[in-house]
């Protein structure tokens, strides 16, 4: 038990067992409240105790509605709820969340200060008691908040998050807690994020702070590649390394300087759980991921459990998962993944933006219709070095974007004339093996102009490193997304839609059963055997969402526009 954990249970035990119970002045404790209250105009300039409020001034909605009645204090004391919030809030750190941004040191010193009068026989103010009320409430909403909805908004981070939030009315949580009766832990365990990854990814977040605590593990030298049957010094280290985490059993072996097989092996699942090329050697990229610190992969953990907090409760009874930091995608049916593959993402420069979006339809030989920036920057040239490059690429100029636009003999232009100024039209390609698009382009219409779709250049997906691309995602295997997005309609069998693509004629077909896809960005989850996984943050945002999570909280840090809490 912590130094906090401690004086929490002895400030409940002084309460509840040695301070007798006092009904004087309790029941004009809520006049004190209201008059706090009402007398602030903004409830963020509030200062009690030892701290401000940062509640908005719903917070002062809320107790009117329950005619300012108080809901930590009980016959003129602080009542059970209140330790038991306390206990919880000792561990908010276990979340990645700051239990001093909830007034924990503050309350700690005002029940103590409250613990002092009694003993003392000194009459306690009603005053205090409401202030302590009020900065209880504040606490907990604010707690309760951040631990269902995430501490940081991420569009105020990232301009291009627009994946669906949760819907979470956090005063109807208080009200479950105060008026229901209901235990504070129950109701805060309803709050918490119910994804898998959740409370295996804090378990992790706990192990790896108690190993940094005690020193780590050990940092291997560089030097020369390592592999099977090398003998080095250094493969003791590495060997310790391995045990750590799992990756191989302790001390079962003579020769430690020895890289034997099983240690290849453990190498290997090394290197998968960390998006590596998996070969089972310790080159430069290995061992620069075997010597991140257990510090730094703690707090990778952190900002993930973050971003867990930022999604939906229910993604969906059927809806698709693209993790761009991984490169991987996973079509999911009633929480079974029915289709795994990799993928290909935005380049550094060309991030794929994040968001959740309805799937619309399917276009089998689709054509390409290639966007302007990428005609006048990327092709324009070819085609001003090459007469034929329109022709001999597949190409054709069509005179607008309107379905409708007919095309035009790009042979009568003069290409030569032509910049960004005075591109005549549009670039579309042509269906077929050649299109950008490959055979298969899955339609959730967005404002990025961002689709999932096949590719020619299937040699691609064996690279480890798959941001290649100006922000579409290509998938590894369409055609076993196309059978899971169609597989309520019996006409479109794997069989039927192969043979549509062989026809090479343009197909667009209707997803008329609800699908969601959802454009995610995770360094650290939990896989199939609930082991971490971690990947290179290809975007440099776990340095930004860091930054942002160790700011203090500030005033209205609970949005205005809350709507009912979803079961």
């Amino acid at each position: 038990m912590n130094i906090n954990k401690k004086l929490v249970f002895w400030l409940w035990i002084f309460f509840f067992i040695f301070v007798p119970k006092s009904q004087s002045k309790s029941h004009n404790i809520h006049d004190s409240i209201r008059t706090i209250l009402l007398s602030s105009q903004n409830i963020g300039g509030l200062f009690l105790g030892c701290q401000s409020i940062y509640s908005n001034s719903k917070l002062k909605d809320f107790y009117q509605n329950r005619k300012f009645e108080p809901i930590w204090i009980t016959h003129g004391k602080p009542s059970n709820p209140v330790f038991e919030f306390l206990s919880i809030l000792v561990e908010a750190d276990s979340h990645g969340l700051n239990r001093e941004n909830y007034h924990f040191s503050c309350i700690q010193k005002w029940l103590t200060s409250i613990n002092q009068k009694k003993i003392a026989g000194e009459e306690i103010e009603i005053n205090e008691l409401a202030g302590f009320d009020i900065m209880m409430t504040d606490a907990f909403l604010n707690f309760g908040f951040h631990l269902a909805r995430g501490k940081i908004d991420p569009e105020n981070i990232f301009p291009q998050w627009r994946v669906e939030k949760s819907n979470i009315d956090i005063f109807n949580a208080l009200n479950c807690l105060c008026v229901e009766k209901i235990g504070v832990e129950t109701v805060l365990r309803q709050l918490t994020p119910t994804h898998a990854d959740y409370q295996p990814m804090i378990k992790a977040a706990k192990f790896l702070k108690i190993l940094q605590d005690a020193g780590g593990w050990p940092v291997i030298p560089t030097g020369k590649l390592l592999c099977l049957g090398d003998t080095d010094s250094r493969i003791i280290l590495l060997r310790q390394r391995l045990e750590i985490e799992g990756y191989l059993p302790y001390g079962l072996y003579e020769e430690q300087n020895f890289f034997d097989r099983a240690m290849a092996d453990a190498v290997k699942r090394f290197q998968a759980r960390h998006g590596l090329k998996i070969d089972g050697m310790v080159g430069p990229n290995t061992l620069k991921e075997l010597n991140v610190s257990a510090g730094e992969r703690q707090k990778q953990i952190i900002i993930n459990l973050e971003r867990l907090r930022w999604l939906p409760r229910n993604l969906g009874a059927r809806h698709i998962r693209v993790n761009i930091a991984a490169f991987t995608l996973d079509a999911i049916r009633k929480k079974e993944k029915k289709v795994s593959m990799r993928v290909i993402v935005g380049k550094a420069y060309n991030e794929t933006p994040l968001f959740s979006k309805k799937i619309g339809y399917i276009e089998f030989n689709p054509y390409w219709n290639v966007p302007r920036s990428i005609a006048v920057e990327e092709l324009l040239p070819k085609i001003k070095s090459d007469a034929g490059y329109i022709t001999n690429n597949h190409y054709e100029l069509v005179a607008g974007w309107a379905p409708e636009s007919p095309v035009l003999n790009s042979d009568y232009i003069d290409w030569k004339s032509v910049d960004e100024t005075n591109f005549p039209g549009r670039i579309r390609q042509l269906p077929g093996p050649w299109n950008t698009m490959g055979r298969v382009k899955i339609m959730f219409p967005n404002s990025y102009d961002v689709y999932l779709h096949d590719t020619p250049s299937k040699y691609l997906f064996q690279r480890v490193d798959r941001a290649l691309s100006h922000g579409c995602i290509r998938a590894e295997k369409p055609i076993d997304l196309a059978v899971f997005l169609l597989s309520d309609n019996p006409k479109w069998s794997r069989k039927h839609i192969e043979a549509i693509i062989k026809s090479g004629n343009h197909h667009a077909v209707p997803i008329t059963s609800q699908c969601t896809i959802h454009l995610l960005y995770h360094t650290a989850w939990v896989d199939n055997e609930q082991k971490i996984n971690y990947r290179r943050d290809i975007y440099g945002r776990d340095r930004i969402l860091w930054e942002a999570l160790q700011k203090e909280l500030s005033y209205d840090s609970i949005p205005k526009a809350v709507v009912t809490m979803v079961p």
